[in-house]
């Protein structure tokens, strides 16, 4: 009976949806031209093409060019799926850019968001007809415009050429996207090998649907699914086990898994399903030192003079926090560049305190003292104080955890548990900001930017390692839930930079991190990430002769360092070219 039943709902499926011959799914909503929800301006020529039919012209000459398309009440809201696509292609020569702005509340808050459609260094612009889509809850930039507009929604095309520009962009078959089905692949967790992959998908629709499931050229099934119907799927690990098995811990895979309406491949929608080989972890500590560095370090410190030095040095700092309460700044700090005089532009000195974390500033050259002012980034001379306050307290946390190793004194270690428990309790209250005061990613909470919120990680991480095995699983629990993963996730990763040297200050506190935690996902995207990871931070910024591709020769060597610093406890074989 169950047979049947599918057979014939698989029957009613197709003739429900069609394969290509009848009529539009319901997940496309056309836009134009000529037909669709929507009116173009009348300065947008409608033109004939051979292979797309009616296509719009916005003709290429100096300058930028316009073409405006009238939206209706129901272009908008979108959900995180929605996407515009659309065929184009360039003629003639001299393009510039090719831009989409589109206004329609609440989306970017009523200002104009911005898509990019085609830029110089994506290549030459296509002269054969492109396929684009572009997501609406994902624009370049979304504060375009004088002022929010709330009672209003279009779209504008926006094309602009060089001085020499002649011909034309043609763009055809616009449409508003929204997902009949959504796909959600089972999470692979970082460890062992996977026999098969799955997920879920999910009809949107009050209609029955017939949907194909593939990876790469492959399909891997067809499913029957029902008006608002959840189902199950799964399929054989595109990855065979003895691919797996050869390679080397932490290695990445990314498998793409498609699906679409039977006979529309313009609804192909994808997700990937990301799997990692694992990694057997050491003992704590494992991060700045383990227990072999560690007898090494005190060995060094008792039978050497500059150890003896360091020594005296590390245990007077540790004892000077020691006597020193806990207070943490009631906020994050300010970018330090602004702590410059600006009539001078001299550096300026910290003087008395004169308020509940408030101080003098002044310039060295003419004398002058300023006060600060926190409603201005700029100006907000305290914020930069209050920044150095925040990594005062984390290299404390570092030095006790030393001085505790050294010393087998577990005061130290108390000390650091409670400055650790300290930034448990405060971290999530600092707002995020840049150092233009914006509450955006690029920012931080304890700094205003993602470089600043790394490298004061960095020490916190190494610090609460070497007090880690003193630590209760509750209190364990508690650092990881508000403030280590908080820090990671939700700030420095969402910030994205390529091969650069504060991406490198990031993977360092990225992968620290992950160490600490035992989190082997924050560990492969700190080592592993093909666009950003330590071994593509290497590969692309290291030239054959060792200089960092940025010119500097000193700080960009440093970062390098700090990355490095994430594989204490990490695969001790490495590619030639990486060593």
């Amino acid at each position: 009976m169950r047979s049947v039943a599918l057979t014939l709902l698989a029957a009613l499926v197709s003739a429900s949806v069609g394969h290509g011959d009848v009529g539009e799914p319901p997940c496309l909503v056309p836009l134009g031209p000529p037909e669709g929800i929507g009116r173009w301006s009348d300065e947008a020529p409608i033109l004939s093409d051979p292979e797309q039919g009616p296509v719009v012209s916005v003709p290429l000459a100096a300058g930028t060019s316009f073409r405006s398309l009238e939206l209706p009440v129901e272009f908008g809201p979108f959900e995180e799926e929605d996407a515009l696509q659309f065929w184009w292609r360039s003629e003639g020569e001299g393009l510039r850019s090719f831009y989409i702005k589109v206004r329609s509340a609440p989306l970017a808050g009523g200002m104009e968001a911005v898509y990019v459609v085609w830029e110089p260094q994506l290549g030459p612009p296509p002269t054969e007809w492109t396929f684009v889509r572009l997501p609406l809850r994902r624009p370049r930039w979304d504060d375009w415009g004088e002022r929010p507009v709330l009672d209003r929604r279009y779209l504008t095309l926006r094309v602009s050429g060089d001085q020499q520009a002649r011909g034309a962009v043609l763009l055809a078959d616009l449409e508003l996207f929204r997902p009949c089905v959504t796909l959600r692949p089972d999470p692979v967790p970082p460890g062992d090998y996977a026999e098969t992959i799955g997920g879920t998908v999910h009809n949107r629709t009050d209609r029955p649907l017939a949907v194909e499931l593939g990876t790469g050229d492959r399909l891997l099934q067809t499913i029957a699914l029902l008006p608002n119907e959840t189902r199950r799927w799964e399929a054989p690990n595109p990855v065979d086990r003895s691919t797996w098995e050869k390679a080397r811990p932490l290695h990445r895979w990314s498998v793409p898994v498609w699906i679409r309406l039977t006979g529309h491949p313009q609804t192909q929608t994808s997700q990937e399903i990301v799997q990692m080989k694992g990694l057997q972890l050491a003992e704590h500590p494992r991060l700045l030192l383990n227990s072999e560095g560690i007898a090494r370090l005190n060995e060094r410190l008792e039978t050497t003079p500059e150890g003896q030095r360091y020594r005296e040095q590390l245990l007077r700092r540790a004892e000077e926090r020691l006597e020193e309460p806990v207070i943490l700044p009631p906020r994050g700090g300010n970018w330090w560049h602004y702590y410059t005089s600006p009539e001078t532009g001299a550096a300026l000195r910290t003087g008395r305190k004169i308020g509940e974390w408030q101080w003098e500033h002044i310039d060295p050259v003419t004398g002058k003292t300023y006060r600060g002012d926190p409603s201005n980034p700029a100006t907000d001379y305290d914020g930069v104080v209050i920044a150095g306050v925040h990594n005062g307290w984390a290299r404390a946390i570092r030095d006790l955890g030393l001085a505790y190793h050294v010393t087998g004194n577990a005061a130290y270690a108390d000390k650091a548990r409670e400055i650790l428990l300290a930034y448990a309790e405060a971290y999530l209250s600092y707002p995020l900001h840049t150092i233009r005061g914006e509450p955006r990613i690029g920012g931080g909470r304890v700094g205003p930017q993602t470089l600043d919120e790394a490298t004061w990680l960095i020490p916190v991480a190494q610090g609460a390692d070497l007090i880690w095995s003193r630590l209760s699983e509750s209190e364990r629990n508690r650092l990881a839930e508000r403030l280590f993963q908080p820090a990671v996730r939700e700030v420095i990763l969402p910030h994205k930079q390529g091969v650069h040297n504060i991406q490198c200050w990031k993977n360092s506190a990225i992968g620290l991190v992950g160490f600490l935690l035992g989190d082997l996902e924050l560990i492969g995207e700190a080592i592993e990430n093909p666009e950003r990871g330590y071994r593509r931070q290497m590969e692309g910024g290291v030239s054959p002769d060792g200089v960092w591709w940025e010119g500097a020769w000193g700080v960009p060597f440093l970062h390098a360092l700090g990355s490095l610093a994430a594989h204490r406890s990490g695969p001790k074989q490495r590619p030639e070219p990486l060593r």
